[in-house]
């Protein structure tokens, strides 16, 4: 008796097992969470860019992530007080997709990214501007 529906949901699963296996570790979301002595002794050697005020000013979000086997800590800065929070807050959040996303806003936004493993960074800039 043949089952030909049987045989091409066979077919799929082997397919699917080889795609599977394809795909490399980099290609995999990896996620860790700084914590606050990360981010302390991160803070400790940075220079902010020209144009932005003194680091203590602005609100400060981390997110820690795994790019080709380096730890690197992410971080979004917004230049305070807002409706988010005073100047100088620091808030570790669980994924980079927790982190505040802002096109523009000049150096009241800053963008950071520094290599845990490299123990350098990577970039820290002002947002542009709209």
């Amino acid at each position: 008796m043949e089952y030909p529906a049987l045989r091409l949901m066979i077919k799929f699963a082997m397919f699917y097992i080889a795609l599977m296996g394809s795909v490399g570790a980099s290609e995999v979301v990896q996620e860790w969470t700084p914590t606050l002595a990360d981010v302390a002794s991160v803070e400790a050697t940075l220079s902010m860019p020209q144009g932005a005020a003194s680091l203590k000013k602005y609100i400060r979000y981390y997110a820690g992530t795994l790019e080709k086997g380096h730890r690197v800590l992410l971080g979004h800065f917004e230049l305070g007080p807002t409706y988010n929070g005073a100047d100088g807050d620091v808030r570790v959040v669980k994924s980079k997709n927790d982190l505040p996303v802002v096109f523009d806003g000049g150096c009241s936004i800053l963008f950071f990214r520094y290599d845990m493993t490299e123990k350098r960074v990577v970039n820290l800039r002002c947002n542009g501007i709209a």
